[in-house]
């Protein structure tokens, strides 16, 4: 159930004027509740708490705005651990080839970038996306692949190549293969595969405060973007006491102007930790000689263990 309290000053025996700030409205969300509803309802002011919990649902959309002075919080209760994922568990896995110890997860339509084996990413398998093939960066290809098909899993220098396991998505049959380290059984340990393409958009929001969260899990790059786990854009967020990892591509995706970042942890992501755009819609989303200060402020943030899918 989703509680919202409304918190008005009444002057008794006064006139009565009810100001934006005076309305603003205190929910509280728990998992398996729909935190997008209340988040498509939110005004100016408003505090959305989420209790304690992993919070696994479709991307998370913010369209509507705070004010300068009444932005919109998301936070996670106090004490309570929070967490948000742009992936869904993945259970009831087939013996594929039980020599090599492959399974296989039928009827998968989601081109997944990652998959993860009790929290711990496994090596992608072949061309899945643009960034494998296309230069982008000082004339190199942003991530090389590695290996090439199906066959790569059942590879003698399976144990050496890929230590820590490994994963082929086969889009012609839309089936996941996976192969673990030690041969483990996928059905006796914890299984998420990314699916969404970030786990938090809020690039056409402003004045967005969030607290005390951690998000992890997306899968952009396979819809051939680089964005990441938390997209920023519009005026004026403030991120802060978050741990934002174990995006595909970036950790935080960040445009516009006038945002904070602090106390964050930023850790373990695909390509970047931060990935700051100067461009905006008005310049096709290019480089411009004329762009004014984005006024951001970092501070006191942790980044390490970025560029894990090199």
């Amino acid at each position: 159930r989703i509680r919202c309290v409304w918190f008005c000053i009444f002057a008794c025996l006064l006139p009565f004027h009810c100001s934006p700030q005076s309305r603003a409205a205190n929910y509280i969300v728990s998992p398996g509740e729909s935190l997008q509803s209340v988040i498509n309802s939110a005004k100016p002011g408003d505090v959305i708490t989420l209790r304690g919990g992993t919070y696994r649902q479709p991307m998370i959309d913010v369209r509507s705005s705070g004010a300068k002075d009444a932005p919109i919080t998301i936070q996670g209760a106090p004490g309570e651990k929070v967490v948000l994922k742009g992936s869904r568990v993945v259970t009831n896995w087939l013996q594929h080839d039980k020599v090599h110890s492959i399974w296989k997860l039928g009827n998968w339509k989601i081109n997944s970038q990652q998959l993860f084996c009790d929290g711990k990413p496994l090596q992608q398998i072949g061309v899945q996306n643009r960034w494998n093939t296309e230069i982008a960066f000082d004339n190199y290809v942003c991530l090389p692949p590695q290996g090439k098909d199906l066959s790569d899993l059942s590879s003698t220098q399976f144990a050496t190549k890929y230590s820590g396991g490994a994963f082929f998505y086969d889009k012609n049959s839309a089936t996941l293969y996976a192969r673990l380290p030690q041969n483990a059984n996928p059905n006796r340990k914890l299984m998420e595969a990314s699916t969404e393409m970030a786990v938090l958009r809020g690039h056409m929001a402003s004045y967005v405060h969030l607290k005390n969260l951690t998000m992890s899990h997306c899968n952009g790059t396979a819809d051939g973007l680089r964005h990441g786990v938390l997209w920023i854009g519009g005026q004026g967020w403030n991120v802060e006491d978050c741990t934002i990892s174990w995006g595909d591509a970036g950790g935080v995706h960040l445009i516009g102007e006038n945002h904070t970042l602090r106390n964050c942890r930023i850790e373990n992501n695909g390509f970047v930790g931060i990935d700051v755009l100067g461009a905006n819609e008005a310049s096709n989303w290019d480089r411009y000689t004329t762009r004014t200060s984005q006024n951001l402020l970092f501070e006191n943030l942790t980044l390490t263990g970025n560029n894990y899918r090199r």
